[in-house]
C-alpha cells in the first residue's frame, strides 16, 4: 500500500515492528503517523500495520470498563503474537500507551512477551543509539516542549522525545516546571472529550500556553493527540500565534533525502 508516496506495509506475516494507529491520527494529524511510516521505513525496519489490530484508542480505559479494556488490548496482542513482533509501537495517543504498556497482559496473566513503546520514545531511542541522523536544522528556531501527563509522570517517558527535538539542531527550551513536574495541558483524562468542562479545561490550559510564552519558543512540540488537540483548541480561541507540532512529524522533516522509498515488499 502507497499513500502520499510513503509505503505503508499492510499485513505482513511477519514483522519486527507492529505499528498501531489511533482515531486522532486519521482523522486528524495525519502528519504523526505518516511521519512514524517514514521514519521507520528509513531505518530499513520490517514493519507492518494489522488490518484486525490498528486501533490503539482503548475506550475500554478512557470510561472505565474492564471488560471493553481487555477485548481492545487483546486484538493487538493477538495480532504482535500471530506476526512474531519484538516491538509494538503506539502512537501519539496518551491513554493508548498506558491500557498497552501497564494494563494489557496475555490470557494468564503473565507480562507481554514483546516491547510495548511509544513513537516519540522510540524515535528518540534510535537517535540517542545513533542509528537515526538527521539533516541539519534551524538554529534560530526556538522549540519547547510538552510533556504528555500519560507518557511522563505516567509512563517516565522523559528523555526520548528531548532526544529527538535536540538532534533537530533547533534552539530546545524546557518549559518550567517539566517532565515529571509539567502541567497538564487541560484536556487529560477525557476533559478533552466533554463539552461541560470547556471553561475549565481552557484555564487549565492557559497556564500552560503562560508555561511556553515564558520560553519564547515559536513551536511547541507534543507526543500525544489528546494534548495536541487541546493546545489547538486554546490556540484558537486565543488567537495564539505559536506553532503546536508532532515530535515524530518534525523529526521526519528532516531525514536524509530517499528516505520514503519502500523498503519491504507488501503483505
Amino acid at each position: 500500500m502507497e499513500t502520499q508516496g510513503i509505503s505503508i506495509p499492510v499485513d505482513l506475516p511477519q514483522a519486527d515492528v507492529m505499528l498501531v494507529s489511533s482515531v486522532i491520527d486519521i482523522l486528524l494529524y495525519q502528519d504523526a503517523l505518516s511521519g512514524t511510516a517514514k521514519i521507520l521505513n528509513h531505518l530499513g525496519i520490517k514493519w507492518t500495520l494489522r488490518t484486525a489490530g490498528f486501533e490503539g484508542a482503548n475506550f475500554g480505559l478512557l470510561s472505565g470498563s474492564e471488560a471493553l479494556q481487555k477485548q481492545a488490548s487483546k486484538r493487538l496482542i493477538d495480532e504482535a503474537l500471530r506476526i512474531g513482533a519484538k516491538t509494538v509501537l503506539i502512537p501519539e495517543c496518551g491513554h493508548a500507551y498506558p491500557a498497552m504498556r501497564w494494563e494489557a497482559r496475555m490470557d494468564n496473566g503473565d507480562p507481554l512477551p514483546f516491547e510495548v513503546m511509544a513513537s516519540s520514545e522510540y524515535v528518540g531511542q534510535q537517535i540517542a543509539n545513533g542509528k537515526l541522523k538527521l539533516l541539519p536544522g534551524d538554529p534560530t528556531r526556538r522549540v519547547t516542549y510538552h510533556d504528555a501527563c500519560k507518557l511522563a509522570r505516567h509512563g517516565g517517558v522523559m528523555h526520548e522525545p528531548r532526544d529527538a527535538l535536540n538532534a533537530l539542531g533547533v534552539d530546545f527550551v524546557d518549559t518550567q516546571p517539566t517532565a515529571e513536574h509539567n502541567w497538564c495541558c487541560g484536556g487529560g483524562a477525557g476533559v478533552f472529550l466533554l463539552n461541560r468542562a470547556e471553561g475549565l479545561r481552557h484555564k487549565a490550559w492557559q497556564i500552560k500556553r503562560e508555561q511556553v510564552e515564558a520560553t519564547g519558543a515559536d513551536t511547541v512540540a507534543v507526543s500525544c493527540g489528546s494534548c495536541r488537540l487541546n493546545f489547538m483548541a486554546g490556540a484558537e480561541k486565543d488567537q495564539w500565534p505559536v506553532k503546536i507540532e508532532s515530535v515524530v512529524a518534525m523529526v521526519a522533516q528532516q531525514l536524509p533525502p530517499a528516505s520514503d522509498h519502500a523498503i519491504h515488499p507488501l503483505g
